[in-house]
Order: structure tokens, then C-alpha cells, then sequence
């Protein structure tokens, strides 16, 4: 599965959250009123991989956007998390999650 975020998935917001969830499909769909199929937009990304307590989740997303910033990149698109362990695999209350910040060198001002 992912999840796609527009904003800071560990930052509330006033605004309602803006995300999506998906899965990966082989072979053609055919969208209806509920489900819609459209390609991943291939991105140059930042990522971590988190395996813990959903309560540490929002450090290590801090720490990734610490680096995204330190070594001269910013954020272009969406957050995207994707769950590759099935949760039958995890024990109770652990997270696992590769976080995506897809990004680009920032431009000199």
C-alpha cells in the first residue's frame, strides 16, 4: 500500500488533510466513480525507512526533512509512505513505513 500526502503527514493542520491511498495494480483498470487509476510520476526522492512506535514516527520524519534541507535540496511533491510489511508480519504497535519526499537541488536566490 501507499499513502500520499500533500502536506506534512505529522503536522496538524487547521485545513482538512489532503491524501490518497493506493495500491499497486498490474494490467489495465477500468476508473469508475470509485476507484481511479493513474501512474506514480517517476521523482528524484529523499527517503527513511521507520520501524517503531507510530508515538516516534513524527521524529524521524523531522530528521529526514533536517537532512532534505542540510545537504541543499527542498520538497517538491507529496509525502509518500509506503507499507511493504504486511501488519500480520509486525508486532502490535510497530510501525514499519518508507517515507518519500520527492525533491530537487534548490535554487540559489
Amino acid at each position: 500500500m501507499i499513502a500520499i500526502y500533500y502536506d506534512n503527514p505529522t503536522k496538524p493542520t487547521l485545513a482538512k488533510p489532503q491524501s490518497e491511498a493506493g495500491v499497486p495494480i498490474i494490467g489495465e483498470v477500468k476508473p469508475d466513480n470509485e476507484l481511479r487509476a493513474r501512474d506514480m510520476p517517476p521523482a528524484e526522492v529523499a527517503s527513511t525507512i521507520y520501524e517503531g512506535p507510530p508515538s516516534q514516527y513524527a521524529e524521524r520524519v523531522a530528521l529526514l526533512l533536517e537532512w532534505i534541507d542540510a545537504n541543499g535540496f527542498e520538497p517538491v511533491g507529496p509525502f509518500r509512505e509506503i507499507y511493504a510489511r504486511d501488519l500480520t508480519e509486525l508486532p502490535p504497535g510497530i510501525l514499519y513505513v518508507e517515507t518519500q519526499v520527492p525533491v530537487r537541488k534548490r535554487r540559489h536566490r
